[in-house]
Protein backbone atom coordinates (compact mmCIF):
# COMPACT_ATOMS: atom_id res chain seq x y z
CA UNK A 1 0.00 0.00 0.00
CA UNK A 2 1.66 3.39 -0.93
CA UNK A 3 2.47 5.34 2.04
CA UNK A 4 0.12 8.30 0.94
CA UNK A 5 -2.89 5.83 1.04
CA UNK A 6 -1.67 4.41 5.04
CA UNK A 7 -1.80 7.97 6.06
CA UNK A 8 -5.13 8.74 5.17
CA UNK A 9 -6.14 5.53 6.70
CA UNK A 10 -4.30 6.32 10.03
CA UNK A 11 -5.66 9.79 9.99
CA UNK A 12 -9.15 8.16 8.91
CA UNK A 13 -8.71 5.96 11.99
CA UNK A 14 -8.37 8.34 14.51
CA UNK A 15 -10.77 10.29 13.51
CA UNK A 16 -13.25 7.87 14.09
CA UNK A 17 -11.97 7.02 17.50
CA UNK A 18 -12.23 10.67 18.18
CA UNK A 19 -15.54 10.79 16.99
CA UNK A 20 -16.47 7.63 19.27
CA UNK A 21 -14.90 8.90 22.40
CA UNK A 22 -15.97 12.40 22.32
CA UNK A 23 -19.85 11.76 22.77
CA UNK A 24 -18.86 9.66 26.11
CA UNK A 25 -16.01 12.08 27.44
CA UNK A 26 -18.97 15.07 26.94
CA UNK A 27 -21.07 13.38 28.36
CA UNK A 28 -19.12 12.70 32.00
CA UNK A 29 -18.66 16.44 31.41
CA UNK A 30 -21.86 17.22 31.71
CA UNK A 31 -22.64 14.85 34.45
CA UNK A 32 -20.02 16.47 36.80
CA UNK A 33 -20.90 19.99 35.77
CA UNK A 34 -24.84 19.13 36.52
CA UNK A 35 -23.63 17.69 39.97
CA UNK A 36 -22.42 20.71 41.38
CA UNK A 37 -24.71 22.34 39.89
CA UNK A 38 -27.35 20.30 42.35
CA UNK A 39 -24.36 20.55 44.95
CA UNK A 40 -24.02 24.14 44.70
CA UNK A 41 -28.26 24.40 45.09
CA UNK A 42 -28.64 22.28 48.31
CA UNK A 43 -25.76 24.30 49.85
CA UNK A 44 -27.96 27.35 49.14
CA UNK A 45 -31.33 25.63 50.20
CA UNK A 46 -29.37 24.41 53.86
CA UNK A 47 -28.01 27.80 54.09
CA UNK A 48 -31.85 29.30 53.59
CA UNK A 49 -33.12 26.91 55.99
CA UNK A 50 -30.71 27.58 58.69
CA UNK A 51 -31.53 31.50 58.56
CA UNK A 52 -34.79 30.81 58.40
CA UNK A 53 -34.58 28.71 61.40
CA UNK A 54 -32.10 31.51 63.13
CA UNK A 55 -34.59 33.94 62.00
CA UNK A 56 -37.44 32.09 63.52
CA UNK A 57 -35.89 31.42 66.81
CA UNK A 58 -34.77 35.00 67.46
CA UNK A 59 -36.81 37.01 70.23
CA UNK A 60 -38.21 40.00 69.33
CA UNK A 61 -38.27 43.19 71.26
CA UNK A 62 -41.30 42.79 72.91
CA UNK A 63 -40.72 38.95 74.20
CA UNK A 64 -37.04 40.05 75.42
CA UNK A 65 -38.60 43.05 77.33
CA UNK A 66 -41.49 40.75 78.53
CA UNK A 67 -38.38 38.05 80.42
CA UNK A 68 -36.86 41.22 81.54
CA UNK A 69 -39.69 42.17 83.51
CA UNK A 70 -40.72 39.15 84.55
CA UNK A 71 -37.14 38.16 85.99
CA UNK A 72 -37.34 41.28 88.13
CA UNK A 73 -40.51 40.34 89.25
CA UNK A 74 -39.06 37.49 90.30
CA UNK A 75 -36.10 39.20 92.02
CA UNK A 76 -38.24 41.76 93.82
CA UNK A 77 -40.12 38.55 95.23
CA UNK A 78 -37.25 37.01 96.46
CA UNK A 79 -36.15 40.29 98.25
CA UNK A 80 -39.15 40.63 99.75
CA UNK A 81 -39.41 36.95 101.18
CA UNK A 82 -35.66 37.58 102.35
CA UNK A 83 -36.52 40.84 104.07
CA UNK A 84 -40.05 39.20 105.69
CA UNK A 85 -37.63 36.37 107.03
CA UNK A 86 -35.46 38.47 107.93
CA UNK A 87 -37.85 41.24 109.86
CA UNK A 88 -39.57 37.55 111.89
CA UNK A 89 -36.35 36.37 112.31
CA UNK A 90 -34.94 39.48 114.13
CA UNK A 91 -38.22 40.37 116.20
CA UNK A 92 -38.62 36.78 117.55
CA UNK A 93 -34.66 36.91 118.53
CA UNK A 94 -35.58 40.90 119.91
CA UNK A 95 -38.99 39.08 121.77
CA UNK A 96 -37.22 36.37 123.29
CA UNK A 97 -34.41 38.61 124.79
CA UNK A 98 -36.92 40.55 125.95
CA UNK A 99 -38.61 37.56 127.74
CA UNK A 100 -35.27 36.71 129.62
CA UNK A 101 -34.70 40.28 130.33
CA UNK A 102 -38.17 40.34 131.61
CA UNK A 103 -37.78 36.76 133.55
CA UNK A 104 -34.20 37.85 134.97
CA UNK A 105 -35.57 41.21 136.34
CA UNK A 106 -38.67 39.40 138.21
CA UNK A 107 -36.54 36.25 139.26
CA UNK A 108 -34.38 39.40 140.65
CA UNK A 109 -37.08 41.00 142.35
CA UNK A 110 -38.39 37.66 143.66
CA UNK A 111 -35.47 36.77 145.42
CA UNK A 112 -35.59 40.46 146.65
CA UNK A 113 -38.43 40.16 148.23
CA UNK A 114 -37.83 36.82 150.14
CA UNK A 115 -34.12 38.24 151.31
CA UNK A 116 -36.40 41.13 152.77
CA UNK A 117 -38.88 39.00 154.86
CA UNK A 118 -36.40 36.14 155.73
CA UNK A 119 -34.06 39.41 157.43
CA UNK A 120 -37.82 39.99 159.17
CA UNK A 121 -38.01 36.86 160.32
CA UNK A 122 -34.65 36.41 161.68
CA UNK A 123 -35.03 39.80 163.08
CA UNK A 124 -38.03 37.93 165.47
CA UNK A 125 -36.41 35.74 166.44
CA UNK A 126 -37.55 33.00 163.81
CA UNK A 127 -34.30 31.39 161.88
CA UNK A 128 -34.92 31.32 158.10
CA UNK A 129 -31.69 30.37 157.20
CA UNK A 130 -29.12 31.69 154.98
CA UNK A 131 -30.66 35.11 153.73
CA UNK A 132 -29.87 34.26 150.37
CA UNK A 133 -33.67 35.01 148.48
CA UNK A 134 -34.45 31.09 148.20
CA UNK A 135 -37.95 29.88 149.86
CA UNK A 136 -36.79 26.93 151.33
CA UNK A 137 -37.76 24.08 153.83
CA UNK A 138 -35.84 26.10 156.54
CA UNK A 139 -37.55 29.72 155.78
CA UNK A 140 -40.95 27.89 155.24
CA UNK A 141 -40.44 26.76 158.95
CA UNK A 142 -39.40 30.13 160.18
CA UNK A 143 -42.93 31.42 158.23
CA UNK A 144 -44.97 29.01 160.09
CA UNK A 145 -43.59 29.79 163.52
CA UNK A 146 -44.25 33.38 163.14
CA UNK A 147 -48.32 32.74 161.77
CA UNK A 148 -48.65 30.70 164.66
CA UNK A 149 -47.39 32.82 166.92
CA UNK A 150 -49.37 35.45 165.39
CA UNK A 151 -52.22 33.96 165.84
CA UNK A 152 -52.43 33.99 161.55
CA UNK A 153 -53.44 31.35 159.45
CA UNK A 154 -50.28 28.52 159.28
CA UNK A 155 -49.70 27.61 155.49
CA UNK A 156 -45.93 28.29 155.77
CA UNK A 157 -46.20 30.78 152.94
CA UNK A 158 -45.19 34.25 152.84
CA UNK A 159 -49.07 35.63 152.05
CA UNK A 160 -50.92 38.78 151.91
CA UNK A 161 -51.91 38.44 155.77
CA UNK A 162 -48.55 37.40 157.19
CA UNK A 163 -46.99 40.15 154.67
CA UNK A 164 -49.53 42.78 156.54
CA UNK A 165 -49.04 41.42 159.37
CA UNK A 166 -44.89 41.85 159.48
CA UNK A 167 -44.86 45.07 157.86
CA UNK A 168 -47.41 46.61 160.75
CA UNK A 169 -50.37 47.15 157.60
CA UNK A 170 -52.77 43.97 158.42
CA UNK A 171 -54.91 43.56 160.79
CA UNK A 172 -53.99 43.26 164.53
CA UNK A 173 -54.60 39.81 166.16
CA UNK A 174 -54.07 37.80 169.25
CA UNK A 175 -55.27 34.86 168.93
CA UNK A 176 -56.54 32.65 166.18
CA UNK A 177 -59.98 33.31 167.26
CA UNK A 178 -59.30 36.54 165.61
CA UNK A 179 -60.08 38.58 168.93
CA UNK A 180 -58.70 42.19 169.65
CA UNK A 181 -55.91 42.51 172.15
CA UNK A 182 -56.52 43.72 176.40
CA UNK A 183 -57.00 47.65 176.37
CA UNK A 184 -53.54 48.94 177.78
CA UNK A 185 -55.69 50.38 180.39
CA UNK A 186 -56.15 47.43 181.76
CA UNK A 187 -54.47 46.45 185.04
CA UNK A 188 -52.10 43.77 184.56
CA UNK A 189 -53.10 42.35 188.37
CA UNK A 190 -56.76 41.91 188.43
CA UNK A 191 -57.94 43.28 184.62
CA UNK A 192 -59.70 46.31 185.71
CA UNK A 193 -59.78 49.10 184.70
CA UNK A 194 -58.35 52.43 186.23
CA UNK A 195 -60.50 55.08 186.71
CA UNK A 196 -60.41 58.35 184.90
CA UNK A 197 -60.06 61.34 186.99
CA UNK A 198 -63.03 63.58 187.27
CA UNK A 199 -62.59 67.15 186.99
CA UNK A 200 -64.74 69.25 189.39
CA UNK A 201 -67.52 71.00 187.70
CA UNK A 202 -67.26 74.89 188.12
CA UNK A 203 -69.29 75.77 191.19
CA UNK A 204 -71.52 79.01 190.12
CA UNK A 205 -72.59 81.68 192.99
Amino acid sequence: MPMKTMTTFAIAVALGAAWSVAPAVATTTTEKIENKAERADDKIENKAERAKDKADGKDTVGEKFDRAVDKTKDKTRELKDKVVDKTKETKDKVVDKTDKATDKVAVKADRASVRSYQQSLKDKGHDPGPIDGIHGPRTSAAVREYQKKEGLTVTGRYDDETMGRMSGTGTVRTGSDGTAPASPSASPATGASTPTPQIPAKQTR
